[in-house]
């Protein structure tokens, strides 16, 4: 299995995962143990179950059951202990409940099966880092980027900066950042909010990103998803906020740059948005999303770039 992979899981546990969807995670787990007893040696079932079993422990967790989450991938786990992936969401699911002894022990076992794992090693130097081993945690994520290409150098450096100083919260989100990891609660979250935006429900998608936003500050897309929201709202002033701190974080955002000057246009600065627009054309003199701005606002005019 590929690190933060998402498998597709066979037919014949779509009514253990339509259970689990619906609350029922006993009645999830008490279905894909029914199949396994059919066939208890059958190999490819015994992995579809796991995976079938991983779902269900990602929709216990989004639903804040962390026993049900816990015992769907411990049951995942002893169908195939070799799965890293298991592992390291069992690992993050054991963090988030500061059993770090635990923890370290999924993601030892997640790195003894793959030992190129990025997000087990990353985490495991986190971890290292709160327990007190800044400076072996800080040799590990520099070793670690002899192997593996940086995404975002300056948020990872950043992040160790912020190791040092003992700031955990931050240093994680930058890091995570640094190497481009997924988090599975963040994705989830992510997820859950465009589902809610295309139902119109945008105080609700807004609520659900607010709750995780102060653990992953340095993420500029959450900020920008956040003004997208507020936008929604109307709540100007705030949607003004989230979009400058995207941009802060992330100067040559864009998208968020055309929304940030869509703030200011509707909030009567149409001087100041012609600015960001013409910004963003000087940088990319094909974006689309600046020229329908353009065409949309017949007020800004492109003459300032």
């Amino acid at each position: 299995m590929k690190p933060s992979s998402r498998p597709q899981i066979p037919a014949q546990f779509d009514s253990a995962i339509e259970a689990a969807k619906r609350g029922g995670f006993g009645d999830a787990l008490e279905r894909i143990e029914g199949a396994l007893e059919k066939a208890p040696s059958h190999e490819a079932l015994a992995t579809a179950a796991a995976l079938a079993l991983a779902e269900v422990a990602r929709r216990a967790g989004r639903a804040r059951n962390a026993g049900s989450a816990e015992e769907a991938l411990r049951r995942a786990i002893s169908l195939r202990p070799r799965f890293a992936d298991l592992r390291f969401q069992l690992a993050c699911l054991l963090l988030g409940q500061n059993r770090s002894r635990e923890a370290r022990e999924q993601l030892e076992a997640a790195l003894d099966a793959n030992a190129r794992y990025v997000a087990a090693r990353v985490e495991l130097a986190l971890l290292d880092a709160r327990e007190g081993f800044v400076p072996e945690a800080l040799t590990a994520l520099q070793d670690l980027t002899a192997s593996v290409a940086v995404k975002d150098l300056p948020a990872l450096k950043l992040g160790m900066r912020s190791l040092e100083r003992a700031d955990w919260e931050e240093a994680a989100s930058l890091i995570r950042r640094g190497f481009r990891l997924s988090d599975p609660e963040l994705m989830d979250r992510i997820e859950r909010f465009h589902a809610l935006m295309k139902q119109e429900n945008f105080q609700g998608a807004l609520d659900l990103l607010r709750e995780v936003l102060p653990r992953h500050d340095a993420y500029p897309d959450l900020h920008y998803l956040t003004g997208i929201a507020e936008l929604q709202l109307g709540a100007l002033d705030d949607a003004l906020s989230s979009f400058a701190r995207a941009l802060e974080l992330h100067p040559d955002f864009h998208a968020a740059r055309v929304q940030f000057a869509g703030t200011l246009e509707a909030m009567g600065l149409t001087a100041v948005a012609q600015e960001e627009i013409a910004f963003v054309l000087q940088r990319e003199p094909t974006n689309r999303e600046a020229k329908a701005f353009l065409e949309a606002h017949p007020r800004v005019t492109h003459r300032a770039a």
